[in-house]
């Protein structure tokens, strides 16, 4: 018996440097999982944030298209926002009529106003070219007076900070007398 009692000591030892090894090696293939787990969470979150920022981007160009879509649409509108002032100039149109036009008139300015869509200024104004265009000038006798704006012959329209149509109007010179 003493013998067998031995040759299981034996053999567990040769078990247990079984185990170890067994052990080691699994250790060695979590550790290998282990970075390939990381390198795979790296570039997963790389793709994630890869496909938001072109998400984003998408969405901006998107955002940006129908901007413009809109700026485009409502240039064509300024037509008609003209014929109103031009029929309600109208001093023979008769008082209903006159009124009705008046309301219309008002409810394409409300439309204009949801996309803040704004007459530019030019009553008492100096002119500005990144808002008024000159179409005529007229000689002033008065220096404070140069290059203000004397009279609007159409309405300019501005959307944010994008110009849709410059105010076409005239503008006053300071004619120098001394050049006489």
């Amino acid at each position: 018996m003493a013998k067998d009692s031995e040759q299981d000591d034996i053999n567990i030892v040769e078990e247990d440097d079984g185990v170890s090894s067994r052990i080691d090696k699994l250790k060695k293939e979590l550790e290998i999982c282990g970075k390939e787990k990381e390198e795979y969470l790296k570039g997963w979150q790389r793709a994630k944030a890869d496909f938001i920022n072109a998400e984003r981007e998408a969405n901006g160009r998107s955002a940006t298209k129908v901007y413009f879509a809109e700026s485009d649409l409502l240039k064509e509108f300024l037509s008609l926002a003209d014929s109103f002032e031009t029929a309600l100039k109208r001093e023979d149109a008769p008082g209903q009529w006159l009124a009705g036009m008046k309301n219309m008139y008002e409810l394409l300015l409300q439309a204009f106003a949801l996309y803040k869509v704004t007459k530019i200024s030019t009553r008492g104004e100096k002119f500005d070219p990144r808002y008024h265009e000159a179409v005529a000038t007229i000689e002033a006798d008065d220096e404070e007076k140069d290059d203000s704006i004397i009279e609007e012959i159409q309405t300019g329209y501005v959307r944010d900070n994008e110009i849709l149509r410059p105010a076409k109007v005239k503008v006053a010179k300071f004619k120098n007398r001394g050049q006489n």
